[in-house]
């Protein structure tokens, strides 16, 4: 005898033909294996950690961008705008300059996010103006050659494909005393990936070309605008760079312990056309109407000329 089959395990007799009695007669059980016990699946473990955010103790604004801070030209506290947020950005379209332009080539876009007025602190001291904001290029799209005149200009990628934003410098001869020309076959050109930043001083040309098929490229910039903060009427030399504030001599500035005077406000360079048309900061935000229709950052003509017009004016008035 034998314990009864479980037949859905499978579990069966097996018969075989008797040939004495001639009749089949049980030889053998076939009994089912034992059954396995499951195997558990190890569980990943939790990363807490993963897109969390420390909660401060103290207030911050993730909306706003004003906020009440020390304004050194009125000497007092002012309500000053320190944040600018990408959503509140309006872009505008960089014109296409250049005779060279592929006609299928997208426009780069601009948008200006804060600007600061060049003001005085003392007789020696001035703080140079400034105005930062982003630059959008879809795929293949091409920024064309401009002169930033005397202002420095400082890029900082912030995405694209590696190695598709082409940068080009235009390369002056050896022998040449003037800014050049940008001519293409001699030009000075690098590959740019993100993180990196780049410089064009005063009075070079620059070309910005995205090169991918798929990506777009951002890229934040800042314009450092050159302040005139000589005297008119008084001699200078011709050959003075009236923009080098950095080998100046701080002489009669006020000590520690003595309150310094109001700074005030200086005169800015004359400036003409760029390929940069984008709204001042004030009137940059969406949905707020613009009281200027651009704010143009441009090359300086006929700075020293200009002066000395004033100054023969002056004299022979006298």
């Amino acid at each position: 005898k034998f314990p009864p089959m479980q037949w859905w395990k499978n579990e069966r007799v097996i018969y075989t033909l008797d040939t004495e009695i001639e009749a089949p007669t049980a030889t053998a059980v076939e009994l089912a294996e034992p059954t396995p016990r499951p195997i558990k699946k190890k569980k990943k473990a939790i990363n807490n950690n993963k897109d969390t955010i420390i909660s401060s103790e103290y207030f911050a604004d993730e909306e706003g961008g004003q906020a009440q801070i020390w304004d050194e030209l009125r000497r007092r506290s002012e309500m000053t705008i320190v944040v600018s947020r990408e959503s509140e950005l309006q872009t505008t379209k960089l014109p296409g300059t250049s005779s060279r332009r592929p006609d299928n080539a997208p426009l780069a876009s601009a948008a200006q996010a804060l600007s600061n007025e060049a003001y005085e602190l003392d007789a020696n001291l001035c703080l140079a103006a400034w105005l930062s904001g982003q630059l959008i290029m879809p795929p293949r799209a091409i920024k064309d050659e401009e002169s930033v005149g005397l202002c420095s200009q400082v890029f900082f990628v912030a995405s694209c494909q590696p190695g598709a934003l082409e940068l080009a410098i235009a390369s002056p001869s050896i022998d040449s005393n003037r800014p050049p020309n940008f001519e293409p076959d001699q030009a000075v050109r690098f590959l740019l990936a993100p993180g990196d930043q780049f410089h064009i001083p005063p009075n070079n040309m620059y070309r910005i070309e995205n090169r991918s098929t798929t990506q777009l490229a951002k890229i934040f910039w800042c314009i450092m605008r050159p302040v005139d903060i000589s005297p008119l009427g008084e001699e200078e030399d011709d050959d003075e760079d009236h923009f080098n504030l950095s080998n100046q001599k701080r002489k009669g500035s006020a000590s520690p312990s003595q309150s310094p005077p109001p700074a005030k406000k200086v005169r800015q360079t004359p400036t003409t056309g760029s390929n940069y048309d984008i709204q001042s900061s004030s009137s940059s935000r969406k949905g707020k109407p613009s009281t200027s229709s651009s704010h143009h950052v441009n090359t300086v003509n006929s700075h020293s000329s200009s002066k000395k017009k004033k100054r023969s004016s002056s004299s022979s008035n006298k």
